[in-house]
């Protein structure tokens, strides 16, 4: 059985953290270079994305290694927590 409050508590917390690590990406941030590194080597945005590029695409992978890492719970509620992690960044991203 999935605990509605807690999904949302661990999708919040996954959602900021993956917000944290895309903001390290960011030109003149500490991890900024890795951009810069990856488009110059003629890396497609569709796999930049993912990596650095995109807080929403990044979810699914880096939210993934969070996730398992901290709670490694039932394949349930992982999925739902992703999909909310999601949702969250997607509306944290809209607010800038």
């Amino acid at each position: 059985m999935i605990n509605d409050i807690q999904v949302i508590q661990r999708a919040f917390i996954v959602a900021c953290i993956i917000m944290a690590i895309w903001k390290c990406f960011q030109p003149q941030m500490i991890f900024g270079f890795v951009g810069d590194w990856l488009e110059r080597k003629g890396l497609p945005l569709f796999y930049r994305y993912p990596i650095c590029e995109c807080n929403v695409c990044m979810t699914p992978w880096w939210g993934t290694a969070i996730y398992w890492i901290i709670w490694h719970q039932l394949i349930t509620e992982y999925v739902v927590v992703i999909l909310v992690a999601m949702g969250i960044g997607t509306i944290f991203s809209k607010m800038k």
